[in-house]
């Protein structure tokens, strides 16, 4: 079976993080690199829990990028009463002894886009603004994009609770299910 790549695009906050730590170990994947971006805690927060994620799983060749810092159609909120100020749980405190790469996010998803052209997947474990950025701004790209994987759900909710969520997270980016449609990617959701 050949590799898939994947570019993720997190908040890490607990679930993301072991989300990412099986993404970075699974030799099934290849993360040719992981965007933060603000949800479950702001932005340096969640830029320093993917870099704490690559260092402590051993994979510091991968790229950690800066996506946005808030969403594109609403105001920036966190979820840091669930997952602690760190986004780590309320008494984990840690900081990775790596950088962030400069990269702008949307340029490096191009990038990759093109590099891995209809078989790379762009998996989404917190909110779509960066893919939707980076498709909104390079919409020719929408056509080699394998396709859109979407974590999204709660454990502890009920089926109609964690649809409520998953809309939500979707309807944070219209644009995307707008270029997603157009363009024929197929959108892929999973519940956690």
């Amino acid at each position: 079976m050949a590799v898939r790549p994947l570019l993720i695009f997190t908040d890490p906050g607990i679930d993301d993080f072991i989300a990412l730590s099986m993404l970075l170990r699974d030799p099934a994947f290849e993360v040719c690199g992981i965007v933060g971006l603000s949800g479950n805690v702001g932005l340096e927060v969640t830029v320093n829990n993917a870099l704490l994620c690559a260092e402590l799983n051993g994979r510091a060749d991968v790229p950690v990028l800066a996506g946005s810092a808030k969403p594109l159609c609403r105001p920036a909120r966190t979820a840091a009463n669930i997952h602690g100020k760190s986004g780590l749980g309320k008494h984990v405190e840690e900081y990775s002894t790596l950088t962030a790469c400069a990269e702008n996010a949307e340029e490096f998803t191009a990038r990759m886009v093109k590099k891995y052209a209809g078989a790379l997947e762009l998996v989404s474990l917190g909110p779509l603004t960066d893919v939707a950025l980076a498709l909104q701004r390079y919409p020719e790209l929408v056509p080699l994009v394998h396709d859109v994987l979407i974590m999204g759900g709660g454990v502890t909710l009920s089926e109609s609770e964690s649809a409520l969520i998953d809309v939500a997270e979707a309807l944070n980016v219209p644009i995307i299910q707008t270029y997603m449609a157009k363009g024929g990617v197929p959108l892929a959701h999973r519940l956690n």
